[in-house]
């Protein structure tokens, strides 16, 4: 009878391991996804903090939509495929409400080659991040060192856009979630303010548990950020990101 049971036991956890797997098939890792978005995304953002005259400016979530549907109309072969078009009603829910950065008007930094939604493996579960998000917050060099500039577009920025993920609890298809914010700094005693201008980008990743929690004020902001991990590229780390601490300001 114990052999029996030990079989079962077995075959269980191999049946619990194939769907992981299975669950995950064929989508990229989420260090693969953040320098992919470093190498080719700053190169674009680049462009864009280098002159402000209309070229490859940020659109907003509206823009966004028709952008990502002519991917999915592109790209029907592929795992990410899949579960974006399984999941596109609530997607669209998601980009219709995401209006506001903080206190701005919620921009992106897209066009036919980027979009900004993105499914990836971490661990063994999947994850739905957008970014390319556009902040407008300009930050002074002399005044913030880079992890004190992550931390206020942290609390001003990502924080207050976290409710905008419930309309994606609904089908229960992700693991964790994400945002990718990008934003300014320069030295404001520099007078050459384009040269010296430069994007900076925080990625923030946390589990679907927390999120949770977090919109329905079971946790505190504390307690939400200490299970987040987040990743930063500043002026001084172009095309490359490390692994950073963060807390509320």
């Amino acid at each position: 009878m114990k052999k029996i049971l030990a079989i079962l036991i077995l075959f269980f956890c191999d049946c619990q391991s194939f769907a992981q797997d299975n669950k995950t098939a064929g989508l990229q890792q989420i260090d693969n996804f953040l320098q992919l978005q470093y190498e080719s995304g700053m190169t674009y953002i680049l462009s864009y903090f280098d002159n402000f005259e209309g070229r490859n400016a940020p659109q907003n979530s509206m823009s966004v939509i028709p952008i990502v549907g002519r991917y999915l109309d592109e790209k029907k072969t592929t795992p990410e495929w899949e579960i974006i078009n399984n999941n596109w009603f609530n997607i669209v829910r998601f980009l219709n409400n995401f209006t506001l950065l903080g206190n701005s008007p919620a921009k992106f930094f897209v066009n036919n080659q980027h979009k900004c939604i993105d499914i990836c493996r971490k661990d063994t579960d999947r994850m739905f991040i957008i970014s390319r998000v556009y902040c407008n917050d300009l930050f002074n060099t002399l005044q913030m060192k880079s992890k004190e500039r992550a931390e206020h577009v942290l609390t001003g920025s990502i924080l207050p856009s976290i409710h905008y993920f419930e309309p994606l609890f609904e089908s229960n298809d992700f693991g964790y979630y994400g945002i990718s914010v990008t934003y300014g700094s320069r030295d404001f005693l520099n007078d050459d303010e384009k040269s010296d201008l430069k994007p900076e980008i925080l990625t923030a990743i946390f589990p679907s548990v927390a999120c949770k929690k977090f919109i329905n004020s079971k946790i505190t902001d504390d307690e939400f950020i200490s299970s987040c991990e987040f990743y930063l590229t500043d002026r001084d780390s172009q095309h490359t990101y490390r692994k950073v601490n963060l807390t509320s300001k």
